[in-house]
């Protein structure tokens, strides 16, 4: 089976430039009580000085969207571990490690993920529960129980695979 592509449509908006709107709704998206980052610019200060900033970052996120390169101060980040909730600290595994990254690369990416978002329908399967918005993994459990009412009913022959990702994301190889 062949792979989803974009259509040339789809593809023609993903290259236009962004506008004032994406970029004033990826600030309103902002939490405002953030640690600052690397550069000591917080979400808030983004969002109290929106209508000043908007037109300079908007050329600075073209920019970046254009020519594919970023200034090496936007990707910057301080990277601090946190405890997981109830777990003694004095051992490693029971850190999180998190990037604090400069709220500026957090709005393109933001703009970025937006647009991109648009297009899901087209390369998510309807089956996929995980990491899709308004849908729970809990669903496949419902597919799962009316998978086998089907084999059970058409006497057909299948295998079921179930893949335990726990701690999936506490892994890094």
């Amino acid at each position: 089976m062949p792979l989803p592509c974009i259509s040339q449509d789809q593809g023609t908006y993903l290259d236009t430039p962004f506008t004032e709107e994406e970029l004033r709704d990826a600030i309103n998206a902002l939490p405002k009580h953030k640690s600052p980052s690397p550069d000591g610019l917080s979400n808030y200060y983004y969002i109290k000085f929106a209508k000043q900033l908007t037109p300079h970052l908007l050329q600075l996120i073209n920019t970046i969207k254009q020519s594919g390169t970023m200034p090496r101060e936007m990707l910057e980040a301080f990277i601090v571990t946190l405890p997981k909730p109830n777990k003694p600290p004095t051992n490693c595994a029971n850190l999180r490690p998190i990037s604090l990254l400069n709220s500026d690369v957090k709005l393109y990416a933001k703009m970025l993920a937006t647009r991109v978002k648009t297009l899901f329908p087209t390369f998510i399967s309807p089956e996929q529960a995980g990491f899709v918005p308004g849908k729970q993994v809990g669903d496949n459990t419902r597919h799962f129980i009316n998978l086998i009412d089907w084999a059970n009913h058409s006497s057909q022959q299948g295998l079921v695979l179930a893949l335990d990702s726990e701690k999936v994301f506490d892994h890094l190889h």
